[in-house]
């Protein structure tokens, strides 16, 4: 008889979760500036509000429920400011979460704050869930927080719960995973240039080279293949963008990665730098470390290093200025040796990559 209790009991929760899972949900869309718009499906349930601070260049969403239990979902939508910025990878974003999770760690229950992995039909990302040692009164105690890629947004999330409210955390995981974002009339984007005016880039590969080029450019560019292998990389954004190439060594923990522009689109590497860093702050991203700007052959370089657990990332942001065409290379290499070590490296790479005019 307890048994038989003890499943009643059981099924009863799961019909009673199952219910509060069918929630009837409605599409909502909300504009970003100049940027088209978010389009996400909430519970009905749930009441919004867009605030955007005048300190900050991006709105955020808040959900809270019409009545009941209390709870609060904070959504922040972000973009590139500036033309040639570079959204986060998948990478850049599962170090951001770790980060998170390692300070909230501090005041949670919790010893290990996992992270995990939420992929939609067109997002990617990683979370993760912390339970508050000590909440103050009116503060929630559950707390889930991540961030993720959407086109050619990043999303980061918080979602605030106390006991009685399990399912918003799954209702609004799902929401996520729905996100979609949609490009209206007079959206900006983050193409680089107009892709009928310079073309798309073409790969071509010998038995040891890769050779770049695009048809409008009179610069071809050879990349020597090591244990590089060319990848399709796309999280859209300037990641699907028309000149944009991709190079992994897997074996290395290497990445090549850039595009070809227009020479009048380089405002200088100072100006550059200056722009990609604010950026990086204002999505929370962390801060370069031990940066020097340096000359490496023609190329004009900014060598710098990112700080993760257990390791090195080294990185190489290079620009190279010639007949009218701009080529802006990233290199980077996470390993457990010491910087000066994959610095020097990438240093080494970079070096013996050629740049020459057609014939």
């Amino acid at each position: 008889m307890g048994r038989i209790f003890r499943y009643v009991v059981v099924l009863s929760f799961l019909l009673v979760v199952c219910v509060a899972y069918a929630e009837e949900r409605e599409t909502r869309s909300y504009p970003l500036p100049d940027y088209g718009n978010l389009q996400l499906k909430v519970p009905t349930s749930w009441q919004d509000k867009i605030s955007q601070p005048s300190n900050r260049p991006f709105p955020t969403i808040t959900f809270i429920p019409r009545s009941g239990t209390s709870f609060q979902i904070l959504l922040t939508p972000m973009w590139a400011t500036r033309p040639g910025a570079v959204m986060p990878g998948s990478m850049e974003i599962k170090q951001s979460v770790e980060r998170a999770a390692g300070n909230a760690k501090s005041q949670s229950v919790e010893k290990e704050l996992p992270i995990k992995e939420l992929k939609g039909t067109s997002v990617a990302g990683y979370y993760f869930s912390a339970t508050d040692r000590a909440p103050k009164p009116g503060e929630f105690k559950y707390m889930t927080q991540g961030m993720l890629r959407l086109g050619e947004l990043v999303l980061t999330f918080t979602v605030l719960t106390n006991e009685g409210a399990e399912t918003v955390i799954h209702d609004a995981l799902i929401m996520l995973k729905e996100a979609m974002h949609l490009q209206g009339k007079g959206s900006s984007t983050t193409s680089h240039a107009d892709p009928s005016k310079t073309g798309t880039i073409q790969i071509n590969e010998t038995a040891s080279d890769y050779v770049l080029t695009v048809p409008a450019s009179r610069l071809i560019m050879t990349l020597s293949k090591g244990g590089l292998s060319q990848k399709k990389y796309s999280l859209g954004g300037s990641t699907d963008h028309p000149r944009y190439f991709y190079f992994e060594d897997q074996a290395l923990h290497l990445i090549v990665s850039g595009w070809f522009e227009p020479e009048q689109k380089f405002a200088g590497i100072k100006k550059f730098w200056a722009d990609e860093t604010n950026t990086w702050k204002q999505r929370g991203l962390p801060e370069p470390r031990d940066a020097s700007f340096v000359k490496l052959g023609n190329w004009d370089a900014i060598v710098y290093d990112i700080q993760i657990p257990n390791g090195t990332n080294s990185h190489i942001r290079a620009h190279w200025l010639q007949a009218g065409t701009w080529i802006d290379i990233h290199l980077s290499i996470t390993s457990n040796r010491p910087s000066l070590e994959t610095r020097a490296k990438l240093e080494s790479l970079l070096k013996n990559i050629s740049v020459k005019e057609k014939k």
